[in-house]
């Protein structure tokens, strides 16, 4: 399997996203290179077949246009629309608050992540908070909340075992 171990239950949700979007933009992959090699037989050259050359500007290839960017819209990028909003609405419902989960602050660093934590106290900002780069850590069966920050530049959080 490519995808790693999940340690969520509801990671698996997002795999099947994956999948679904690895099979639809497959599907569109073969169908273009299906149609490029059949073009590519039908309209080679030959002997005694003068080339013609067009503008594309017909009314027949506008609508061929128009048809076909229709169901490529409709077939990928609706589809999973549709299906990233029911994942959506599983996996974050209703967010909980902060007195419901365990709450991280994440700071992105140039190669790097931070975590922060609250110490015993509970509260951020004070002398008992601790630090860890590169480790996440949650407590089993908690919800986590993590409020992420950048100190230099826009980073992607990801997280692929969750």
């Amino acid at each position: 399997m490519l995808e790693p171990v999940n340690i969520s239950p509801d990671a698996h949700v997002i795999d099947d996203l994956m999948v679904l979007a690895t099979k639809l933009t497959g599907v569109a992959f073969i169908l273009v290179v299906v149609a490029l090699a059949y073009f590519l037989v039908c309209y080679r050259a030959r002997a005694g077949h003068k080339a013609l050359y067009t503008h594309g500007t017909s009314r027949g290839a506008l609508v061929l246009t128009l048809v076909l960017s229709a169901v490529v819209f409709v077939g990928l990028d609706v589809v999973l629309a549709i299906e990233d909003h029911h994942a959506y609405n599983l996996l974050y419902g209703e967010t909980p608050t902060d007195e419901e989960s365990s709450v991280v602050h994440v700071f992105a660093k140039q190669f790097e992540w931070n975590f922060r934590y609250p110490g015993v106290d509970g509260q951020f900002g004070t002398e008992d908070d601790f630090f860890t780069v590169g480790d996440l850590t949650v407590p089993k069966g908690a919800t986590a909340k993590l409020y992420l920050r950048s100190y230099d530049v826009i980073h992607s959080f990801f997280l692929p075992n969750l």
